[in-house]
């Protein structure tokens, strides 16, 4: 079955998704018990119903909906445990100051409070709720610091510090870890986690003398982190070109360029599937060195929720290798999805993963139609670069709008544009990362030519990303649902004009028009007979072929044909 084509997991996947979500915003126990008796229920009679019917579709298709009330149960399990663990934790009970020990999950970034220099998040291990009480916690926090705590943090590290907890104020973390001490290292990092730090220690220095868009742009599209944002970068770059440059993008539509996504695990497998083909490896090899390359560009990338749903996606797809089955991409989209959740229920509620998911689902499903449509009045790669950046803006733009009442009227234009330099722009970035602990002139080299790539997304931005450049929405979930309506009808009108590009082609190929029962003639035909039935026709031609065969003659039945003689 072609990928593009295997929908079966996709009602588990938005089910399990809608759930996660109810779960974090939905706290009564009786309706979810009325809710899971009403699963239960609905399962066992579409169980049964598919037992006693004969219809091989009717049963593929309960065999889904069994599926999708599975996912519907488990990630309902999943997110009320998370929901119940989170109400339950001490942090709750953290009345101003505290000594907390947190392990941060992710490298410090340059804070946007102006009274700490850096933030990260974290996961906080214990609170001290009195002087003789500490309690376990497993909240998620972004941790402020300032000075010798922000030199020494690491991720992976475990460290403890007088912070004041507090809710946050926005932003994905539901708490905020204010530092008011230095911090203690309790436990280092893990071996990976060092080496990923000096990595991009070695990184950022090597991107200090690149030109000051390079500066900016190599770090973002590389490891997902723009250079004002960088610590060690922070003093170097001008922090007013830097916002104003990531504004613009923003309007250009482009912003997504500076964010790791799918693209960077894509290059990584392919690189290792190929190198592994070239010496001849077998395909459980590749397989593996799929996953060992996966895990390791995650490992060195800054963690954000597209990077875990790529890296679920590079490993289920490494799986189905080493298995010998086809990689289904929009069947591993969907399980990724619901491991995902049900690992981690409050992905539901983020945007970044939203974003991920829906240009994920854009593209596994739209790119190659698209992509033959405008290959006829099109070069190919020019309609290849259109169709990919169409099919993505397509499912992402309803989550845009819930994110920022604004529609990016060049955002085509401007991811024609740079598409064609970002792969090789990414590829050059991670040899530079690659090569800088231990090469920094042939790392300079890998960023210098990076660098130049990027001086095609500062010259779009600057294009295209201008005054005028976007336009108002209805903002919330009435605009995001009028967008989707909007789109949906752009997508049927282009359905009705392929099928017109067939038929004349087929019909100038010298095939015939094939017949198709459009709605009009449908409509035409059954008019017809209505009204001949109506009109009494129907029934007068009914009594005169009745009357022939009760009074009449028969007529006589046509003589057999003589035999012939041999």
């Amino acid at each position: 079955m072609d990928g593009t084509r295997d929908w079966r997991m996709l009602p588990a996947a938005l089910a399990c998704w809608a759930v996660a979500w109810l779960s974090s915003h939905v706290a009564s126990p009786h309706a979810w018990l009325w809710g899971a008796g009403l699963a239960v229920t609905v399962g066992l009679a579409v169980a049964a119903s598919a037992l006693l019917s004969r219809s091989r579709r009717w049963r593929r298709c309960a065999g889904a909906c069994l599926c999708a009330l599975a996912a519907m149960l488990v990630c309902a399990t999943a997110g009320l445990a998370h929901a119940g663990a989170v109400a339950a934790d001490p942090v709750h009970a953290v009345q101003g100051t505290s000594v907390v020990q947190a392990r941060v999950v992710s490298p410090p970034i340059r804070s946007e409070h102006r009274g700490h220099e850096c933030v990260a998040v974290s996961r906080l291990e214990a609170v001290t709720l009195s002087e003789n009480i500490v309690g376990p916690s497993r909240a998620k926090a972004r941790l402020y610091a300032s000075g010798q705590a922000c030199r020494i943090m690491r991720r992976g590290g475990v460290y403890r510090l007088a912070a004041t907890v507090e809710r946050a104020r926005y932003g994905q973390e539901p708490w905020w870890a204010q530092a008011r001490s230095e911090a203690d290292m309790v436990r280092q990092p893990g071996p990976a986690s060092r080496i990923a730090a000096r990595m991009h220690e070695a990184f950022f220095a090597v991107c200090a003398s690149l030109p000051e868009q390079g500066k900016i742009l190599v770090p973002g599209v590389t490891l997902g982190v723009l250079g004002q944002d960088a610590p060690a970068l922070a003093d170097t770059v001008d922090a007013t070109y830097g916002e104003r440059l990531e504004d613009r993008c923003t309007q250009a539509g482009i912003v997504h360029l500076m964010a790791v996504s799918g693209g960077h695990f894509t290059l990584a497998a392919v690189l290792a599937r190929r190198a592994c083909a070239m010496l001849g490896a077998g395909r459980k090899a590749r397989a593996l060195a799929q996953a060992s390359a996966c895990l390791a560009l995650y490992t060195v990338l800054y963690p954000a929720s597209s990077v875990s749903r790529a890296l679920a996606t590079g490993l289920l797809s490494a799986g189905a290798m080493w298995a010998g089955r086809p990689r289904q991409s929009v069947s591993l989209l969907c399980w990724s999805v619901i491991l995902l959740l049900v690992v981690d229920p409050s992905l539901a509620s983020g945007y970044g993963f939203a974003l991920s998911c829906a240009a994920t689902l854009g593209i596994a499903w739209f790119a190659d139609p698209m992509r033959a449509v405008l290959s006829r009045v099109l070069p190919r790669p020019l309609a290849a670069g259109l169709a990919l950046a169409a099919a993505a803006q397509y499912f992402t733009l309803p989550v845009q709008i819930l994110m920022s009442a604004q529609v990016p009227l060049w955002s085509l234009p401007a991811n024609l544009i740079v598409n064609p330099v970002m792969d090789a722009t990414t590829i050059c970035g991670l040899m530079a990362l690659a090569l800088s602990g231990w090469a920094p002139r042939a790392a300079y080299l890998f960023a210098w030519v990076a660098s130049q790539g990027t001086r095609v997304i500062v010259a779009t931005a600057d294009l295209l990303g201008g005054t005028g450049s976007v336009a108002g929405w209805t903002p919330g979930v009435p605009g995001a649902l009028s967008a989707l309506a909007v789109l949906m009808g752009l997508a049927m009108i282009a359905r009705l004009l392929a099928r017109a590009a067939r038929v004349r082609e087929e019909a100038r190929r010298g095939k015939g028009s094939p017949i198709r029962a459009n709605p009009v003639r449908r409509a035409r035909v059954w008019a017809a007979s209505t009204w001949r039935m109506l009109a009494g026709e129907q029934w007068a031609a009914r009594d005169k072929r009745e009357e022939n065969g009760a009074g009449g003659e028969r007529p006589p039945c046509p003589t057999p044909p003589a035999q012939l003689q041999p």
